[in-house]
């Protein structure tokens, strides 16, 4: 089952008549003909439920909205897949068997912040920082009528603790609640409604049904499922893939002149580093993290003749976007072989917003956090919070703002965040007790079970 948790995003003084459009989208929107081709093969157990959620006087309105959801025209499906939900969206567990929703739906303002709806502040906190992070590096600005759709980390509470992994913002018709209704808000609300559902079949229940798919197979014994990827891409100008080595990291590193500038050397190939290279191509160079912070842990970067950049914020899409697209294929090739070779292994990838070091490269570290060089809290959350931009979403703000923007005053302030576990979101009151619970935390355990 795929579900959307869907709020009023109507205005407070007529809530009556918003939540009547809200019932009304939604019951047009599962009696589409046109819904389930939509939203998953014909092969897929995949089912589509909305929760309706209503937090504005829930004890006053219940018995009205109660016979509200009863009249959802939905009689063209054999099954209701309607659940109406009275009280506050952060509270929302599973019900009845049915699991807590894969996606929500949370009003914004202009600035991809919380507006002033009832639900929006309690569930950007719950979220965490990773959610307005991440929407002000791939979307920058809010518009009326679009949906923008945030995947979050692992790391984030309201993911670890609920299993939210989508968080679908979108501004409400109505911004200043307290203030005289505009005219045809209704049907600026209707829009809303109709965008939110669509950008929900469109872009989450389709990612859902893969893993839906994966799952039944692997149930069924094919053990193919679980090497679903798709392929590597490799130029026919650059001949066959590279063979990867047995990782092997070789020390602490000679100390550098210049550490801001020290991973220039690898590229003049210093004789001193040249254990330190794992890995060496014509367009890019592997080399192993001089204090690795885990187990695992490389650095990939592009040589100046293929890619001359100090950092993502000097990434252009035209300019560098096929490119940098070509380093992160290689990069997860080599991140698949490693896992391959190290079982139990989970790697991920990620630039840092803020580097303390250039040129540009890319980090290769596995889930374990397991060294003895990873000593502070600003080392760990540059790693495990939002400051640490994976390839995607590096690649869909090139694509779609033609460069990466990075609000260094917030991306730095996540650096001075409390310490809490990658895994399952457990605050902790110093570096110790963190690697101490990592040891035995179920959700780490179970990262090593993903894949790049």
């Amino acid at each position: 089952m795929v579900c959307l948790a869907l709020p009023n995003f109507g205005p407070a003084e007529a809530v009556n008549e918003a939540l009547s459009i809200l019932f009304e989208c939604v019951g047009q929107f599962l009696n589409g003909p046109d819904t389930s081709s939509k939203s998953t093969p014909s092969s897929s157990p995949v089912v589509l439920e909305i929760i309706v959620v209503v937090e504005e006087a829930a004890g006053r309105y219940a018995e009205k909205l109660r016979t509200l959801a009863a009249a959802i025209p939905i009689q063209a499906i054999a099954q209701r897949r309607v659940r109406l939900h009275l009280g506050k969206l952060a509270a929302l567990k599973e019900t009845e068997g049915a699991v807590y929703a894969q996606a929500i739906a949370v009003p914004c303002d202009r600035r991809l912040l919380p507006s002033d709806h009832p639900v929006a502040k309690t569930m950007f906190q719950k979220a965490g920082p990773v959610l307005a992070n991440t929407a002000k590096l791939l979307y920058h600005r809010a518009e009326p009528g679009k949906v923008y759709i945030i995947k979050l980390t692992p790391s984030s509470p309201l993911r670890a603790q609920r299993g939210v992994e989508f968080v679908l913002l979108a501004m409400p018709p109505c911004q200043a609640l307290a203030t005289s209704l505009p005219e045809r808000w209704q049907d600026a609300l209707r829009r809303t409604y109709n965008e939110l559902l669509k950008a929900f079949v469109e872009h989450v229940v389709p990612k859902a049904a893969l893993r839906t798919k994966k799952q039944s197979l692997v149930d069924k014994g094919d053990t193919s499922a679980t090497v679903l990827s798709p392929p590597v891409e490799v130029e026919k100008s650059q001949g066959p893939p590279t063979l990867i080595p047995v990782y092997r990291h070789p020390g602490l590193p000679p100390q550098s002149v210049s550490w801001h500038g020290g991973l220039h050397q690898y590229l003049q190939h210093a004789t001193a580093l040249k254990t330190f290279i794992f890995l060496e191509s014509p367009q890019w160079m592997f080399i192993y993290d001089g204090y690795p912070k885990a187990k695992v842990h490389l650095l990939l970067l592009p040589k100046p003749t293929f890619m001359a950049v100090s950092d993502v914020t000097k990434l252009r899409r035209e300019e560098h976007g096929e490119r940098l697209a070509r380093l992160h294929v290689e990069a997860r090739r080599i991140a698949t072989k490693l896992e391959q070779d190290m079982p139990g292994l989970c790697l991920r990838l990620g630039y840092h917003s803020v580097p303390s070091m250039q040129p540009l490269h890319l980090h290769i570290i596995s889930q374990d956090f397991d060294s003895s060089s990873l000593k502070t809290k600003k080392q760990w959350n540059s790693f495990t919070t939002s400051f640490f931009l994976n390839p995607a979403e590096v690649e869909t703000a090139l694509q779609e703002q033609g460069r990466i923007f990075v609000d260094r005053v917030n991306a730095e302030a996540l650096l001075k965040h409390g310490l809490r576990c990658h895994g399952c979101g457990a605050g902790q009151k110093n570096m110790p007790a963190l690697k101490q619970h990592l040891t035995c935390c179920r959700q780490v355990a179970q990262l090593e079970t993903g894949s790049t």
